[in-house]
């Protein structure tokens, strides 16, 4: 697996522009053009960006292409994300060959810049979890912060955030205490990817978590001397307005919550960032899906706290000059989000 160069070209453009778009990459054509901040609107330094994607489960099933396809396609994409802080759905513990899906990821975004922030508290090994949440960081830019006597990242699960969930308490949080190499934070990341059933109690386990995550960051950060910091919550909420208007995403604003989607500048907001419709159940067609009457149906979210104002916001696509799908970028049936989001 050899994914393309082009992290240093990236970091570079984002350093000069801010962009956060759909970026011109190899022979791919962007779906729009790149929004750029304008450089008065940010404070170098002070900004950083955040993704979140579902790269879907090494048994994806058909018509996906395989994991050992897919697997140089989510690097490419990665690699040209230029985020600091990323979180993954369903980066699990299912086995590919000798390792895991999560093992294998981690092995392919090291020679990016990427790694893991080291887990200092793992309820899920203590206890069991569904492992479908990861967080990731690049080092260039940002590092983990260190505490005594308190762990600074690790693995819990819904039921512990979230008292209150009744079904699939088990599912993985992935949380770290962060901040910029520049010296931005510290902040409180956290991934998650919340239960897909769409029945009451799906629904229940999502909108508590949502009712409950803010008292469960406060009570963290307040732990650790930090009351009040800046937290950006990210990751796959199986909700969208469109059918669950009082959904978590909702729940999470009326208590005080931002959504990133309403940064001043945007990319591809009519574009599903989910690959699915009524009608169109494969996950993987040949073109983008657009909604030309609202914003597109997305289910992933980065949504953020104290001190913290969203700059750009974009659904990332790649496609040919035709407007398909450039397959070459295609890893999984969820297209990444991602936000710049500055530090005020």
């Amino acid at each position: 697996m050899s994914p393309q160069p082009g992290r240093r070209v990236i970091a570079t453009a984002f350093a000069l522009l801010g962009l956060v778009g759909t970026l011109l990459v190899g022979s791919t054509s962007p779906a729009s053009a790149a929004p750029e901040v304008p450089a008065a609107a940010t404070v170098p330094g002070t900004s950083l960006v955040f993704a979140t994607w579902n790269v879907c489960l090494v048994t994806c099933e058909a018509p996906a292409p395989p994991w050992s396809v897919r697997r140089d396609r989510v690097a490419r994409v990665i690699d040209h994300s230029g985020a600091d802080v990323l979180s993954l759905s369903e980066a699990t513990d299912i086995a590919y060959g000798s390792i895991t899906q999560w093992e294998d990821i981690q092995s392919f975004v090291a020679p990016l810049g990427y790694a893991s922030p080291r887990i200092e508290d793992d309820r899920c090994e203590r206890y069991g979890c569904t492992h479908t949440a990861r967080l990731l960081i690049h080092g260039a830019t940002v590092q983990q912060l260190h505490f005594d006597g308190r762990p600074s990242a690790g693995y819990t699960r819904v039921g512990d955030v979230a008292p209150d969930v009744a079904t699939e308490r088990d599912r993985q949080v992935a949380w770290a205490y962060l901040q910029s190499n520049a010296g931005t934070g510290p902040f409180l990341a956290i991934g998650v990817h919340l239960s897909t059933r769409k029945t009451a109690e799906g629904e229940q386990h999502r909108v508590t978590f949502g009712q409950e995550v803010t008292s469960w960051a406060d009570a963290m950060n307040t732990a650790r001397g930090l009351s009040g910091i800046p937290v950006v919550l990210m990751g796959d909420f199986n909700s969208y307005q469109f059918r669950q208007p009082h959904g978590v995403q909702q729940v999470l604003m009326d208590a005080g919550w931002g959504d990133s989607i309403n940064a001043p500048v945007r990319a591809n907001i009519r574009i599903n960032a989910i690959n699915y419709t009524p009608t169109q159940r494969s996950g993987w067609p040949l073109r983008p899906i657009y909604n030309k009457w609202r914003l597109a149906t997305r289910i992933d979210y980065i949504m953020f706290r104290n001190g913290i104002a969203p700059l750009a916001y974009a659904v990332v696509v790649y496609r040919r000059a035709d407007g398909s799908f450039d397959p070459a970028y295609q890893g999984s049936d969820h297209l990444m989000v991602r936000s710049r989001l500055q530090f005020t």
